[in-house]
């Protein structure tokens, strides 16, 4: 019994000791998972000089290498804060790492498409009614004639927020008059290297020249052009009947003519710089048409007579 009394409290004291020991530890681990510790420095990913954060509501931001040196305090609320870095770029976070002590940071871009020809000449930007683009990441975007908040890098996971990549964007296409005026995919950017994205447009000229159908002489007065989209244009014709249209985008047309005789309109498939000739069916042509007949029928006639009087002489 002696023995046994003891032995309590040496079994006490080793209890007592071990709750001693893991209790600082417990602390630890249910600091870390309600986020109350703060770390000594905070390292940006990628770096962001001026990225801003606050601590119980006090500011602070990182310095030239993207590291940010919270206040000494015991504890609290630390937050990373969306920054302004420059007009049309700016920051926010994506996710903590490695106990808050890696900041992993998107960085976005203020993006507007502009637009040139295959000759390099601008293209109004009203003239185009979406451009659709999908980012390396595999989101897609469409713009309808506003710029629009691009984001320019990714933090890889697998690396423990210590690796950011550049993003990547890729013109699926460039709408104009109901028509895919870009091969899908093959112009990209990147908007962490360049907020310009200039994007080179199929757009192509036609030059039309209407005639007469018979005679071969300039006619008509007007051309009508319906476009892929069926919106239908009307455009005069210059001297010698003769029109050029620039920056058509490429695409199926019917084209037809106004004039003084007969003209079905027909399909013209644009899909690079091209002659078109027109042909119209003129009163005139009708007029020798009808008039050569009549000469045909009168010379058929002549010769019926003229055959039974040789037969009957």
């Amino acid at each position: 019994m002696r023995r046994a009394r003891r032995l309590v409290p040496y079994h006490a004291l080793a209890i007592a000791a071990l709750l001693a020991v893991a209790a600082p530890a417990g602390a630890a681990q249910a600091s870390r998972r309600t986020g109350t510790a703060v770390p000594r420095a905070i390292q940006t990913v990628p770096k962001v000089p001026g990225m801003r954060f606050s601590l119980n509501g006090r500011r602070f931001e990182a310095d030239g290498e993207g590291r940010a040196r919270p206040p000494l305090v015991a504890g609290g609320s630390l937050r990373a804060l969306d920054t302004a870095l420059a007009p049309g770029v700016r920051a926010s976070l994506d996710r903590w790492y490695l106990g808050r002590r890696i900041a992993a940071i998107h960085l976005y871009y203020e993006v507007q498409p502009s637009f040139v020809d295959l000759s390099g000449h601008r293209v109004d930007p009203a003239a185009v009614t979406a451009v659709r683009l999908e980012g390396s990441d595999g989101r897609r975007h469409v713009f309808r004639g506003r710029p629009q908040w691009l984001q320019g890098n990714r933090v890889v996971p697998e690396s423990q927020g210590r690796k950011s990549t550049a993003l990547w964007y890729a013109a699926l296409k460039v709408i104009v008059a109901g028509s895919n005026v870009v091969q899908g995919a093959q112009q990209r950017f990147f908007p962490s290297r360049s907020r310009k994205m200039e994007l080179r447009l199929l757009l192509f000229s036609a030059r039309f020249t209407v005639r007469d159908a018979l005679l071969g002489f300039p006619i008509g007065s007007a051309v009508r052009v319906e476009f892929p989209n069926g919106r239908e244009q009307r455009h005069a014709l210059g001297k010698r009947a003769e029109l050029i249209l620039r920056a058509l985008p490429r695409g199926d047309y019917r084209v037809g003519v106004e004039g003084l005789g007969i003209s079905s309109p027909r399909p013209v498939e644009l899909s690079r710089d091209q002659a078109v000739e027109l042909r119209v069916i003129s009163w005139l042509d009708i007029g020798v048409v009808l008039m050569g007949l009549a000469s045909v029928a009168l010379a058929l006639l002549f010769v019926r007579r003229r055959t039974p009087e040789k037969e009957r002489s």
